[in-house]
């Protein structure tokens, strides 16, 4: 009988995927030093995640924090990627920046599916990672 060997952190991180932005997993470990083990072991994980899908596994935070006298590892969905920065020129204006050469067949795919016709709601569904700035690139009426 074969027994099955389980990769915990991997299982995680694979949960992890499947967060919607800002949701977090928590998982309680019973000391400090089991805690540290873990994280490092889960960020070991992640970084093979990462070779394969990096922008996706950018997305994805991991930390350590201790709460209600438990010892807690985290892995957080965050909205922001590394890959995305802003300029902000003289006059104070912010300019997107992003180090993705995918960048600008995004908003075109984006463009066409509005095009299409998906509704705003729809598009800001299938399309968790959304910018606030990209939301107002689309919709005009959006900006303050």
């Amino acid at each position: 009988m074969e027994s099955s060997i389980i990769n915990i952190p991997a299982e995680w991180v694979k949960e992890a995927k499947n967060l919607k932005t800002g949701q977090t997993i928590y998982i309680n470990l019973e000391t400090r030093d089991e805690q540290r083990m873990f994280l490092k072991e889960l960020n070991k994980e992640l970084e093979r995640y990462r070779k394969l899908m990096p922008i996706e596994a950018a997305t994805i935070i991991t930390g350590k924090v201790f709460r209600d006298a438990r010892f807690w590892v985290f892995l957080r969905k965050a909205a922001a990627t590394p890959y995305i920065g802003f300029v902000k020129d003289s006059d104070g204006s912010l300019r997107r920046l992003s180090l993705l050469a995918d960048d600008d067949d995004r908003m075109r795919r984006l463009r066409l599916m509005i095009e299409d016709g998906i509704t705003m709601e729809e598009l800001i569904e299938s399309e968790e990672d959304l910018t606030q700035e990209e939301k107002e690139t689309l919709w005009p009426s959006l900006r303050r």
